[in-house]
């Protein structure tokens, strides 16, 4: 355990548990031993839907795991979905992979400004946002601010959700014309951006390890999941839950978000 675990690792755990099992177990059970974890950062980057599972009965949440997983390690072409039959279609430009990362040793597929590069899934095998909710989970950086707003995540087709950069530059939620803006400035460093679209509860709420975002939510419609790389910055890792396993709390996700290694000071 000596090593890469010690350094990213000890500032984040030590008021939990000391020494070199610091990151093995955590409450309300199980354990993060066979769950990848980014050398360099501490981060854990679940690899499987196995690894996943794992994640959530740590974070004790029984709802179930994701149903999207891009790696975003491919060397060209689609995203590969490493759960299910759902890969990142890629179109547009410029659009570089395997990048370098700073502060990581996981790689990163990287966009430029303006760019029109998108990694995109509109299956029919995905969840109708209008009935099924839906959370997407962006391990992503945006370098620096844009020259105009740029979205980061979009779900479905109609009264879309979304989050984005706006010049400020300030982490932005939209949810059909319901926009709100955040008061610090996301660029500089990888952050999860987060999304949550859920009918069954009528609401939805962006997230970072920064701030907590709730516009009015609009009744999104039309089976799209959807990655842009119109900024300049990289994307890591992207996973998305669908139906009752998306139905999360607040609560609940600062609690998932916090088990992946993440420090979090919104309630």
């Amino acid at each position: 355990m000596i090593g890469p675990r010690v350094g990213p690792v000890a500032g984040m755990r030590a008021g939990n548990a000391v020494g070199v099992s610091s990151d093995q177990i955590a409450a309300p059970g199980g354990s993060l031993a066979a769950v990848t974890r980014d050398a360099t950062s501490g981060k854990y980057v679940p690899a499987s839907l196995s690894e996943w599972n794992q994640v959530m009965a740590v974070a004790g949440i029984g709802s179930g795991g994701p149903g999207l997983l891009w790696l975003c390690q491919d060397a060209s072409g689609n995203l590969a979905d490493s759960i299910d039959s759902l890969p990142g279609t890629v179109s547009g430009t410029p659009i570089l992979y395997q990048q370098p990362i700073t502060g990581w040793s996981r790689l990163g597929v990287t966009g430029a400004d303006a760019g029109t590069a998108i990694a995109d899934s509109s299956s029919a095998s995905l969840p109708d946002p209008a009935t099924a909710a839906t959370l997407i989970i962006s391990y992503a950086i945006i370098v620096t601010a844009p020259v105009a707003i740029r979205n980061i995540d979009v779900m479905g087709t109609a009264n879309i959700g979304t989050t984005r950069v706006s010049t400020t530059p300030r982490f932005q939620a939209v949810s059909g014309g319901s926009v709100v803006t955040g008061t610090l400035d996301p660029t500089g460093a990888v952050r999860p951006f987060v999304y949550i679209d859920d009918p069954i509860a009528a609401r939805c709420a962006a997230y970072t390890d920064q701030e907590k975002l709730v516009p009015t939510r609009a009744a999104t419609t039309g089976k799209r999941s959807r990655f842009n790389f119109g900024f300049v910055g990289s994307l890591l890792y992207r996973t998305q839950f669908n139906g009752a396993a998306a139905q999360l709390t607040d609560a609940q996700i600062k609690t998932l978000l916090q088990t992946l290694g993440w420090t979090i000071p919104w309630t």
